[in-house]
């Protein structure tokens, strides 16, 4: 009886704390804010940026799994160096991608800013 309370516990536990709407991925053409004009240089960048952010978040969540799949393999072979080894270079190999994603949005949002906007302000170059 404890048991399937946890377990019923634990699938209405993302709808107590309202994370069952999934609000991440936005649409990758955003409604223009000029109706009776063409889209300008800002439209385009902004579907480039949202484009970005998606794949950003897609690699985010890839890479989540890889990194738990390594961490699950780790912890099953106590005594085999072996697959240790394999884990530990899995694990090594899923935070390095984490990084290069992380630096290639980071690269690619100040390029961007520079593109887009003149002056030199601290956040994202839409904002």
């Amino acid at each position: 009886m404890p048991r399937s309370f946890l377990i019923f516990f634990l699938f209405l536990l993302p709808l107590a704390s309202y994370a069952a709407v999934p609000t991440s991925f936005t649409p990758i053409i955003p409604a223009l804010q000029c109706p009776n004009s063409a889209p300008d240089w800002g439209s385009v960048l902004s579907v480039i940026q949202t484009g970005i952010n998606d794949i950003v978040l897609f690699a985010s969540v890839i890479i989540t799994i890889f990194i738990a799949w390594a961490g699950i393999a780790f912890m099953m072979s106590p005594v085999n160096p072996e697959a240790r080894r394999k884990a530990r270079a899995r694990l090594f190999n899923a935070v390095i991608g984490l990084v290069i994603v992380l630096v290639a949005w980071l690269l690619i949002d100040s390029l961007m800013k520079v593109i887009y906007n003149s002056g030199s302000s601290f956040g994202p170059w839409n904002s």
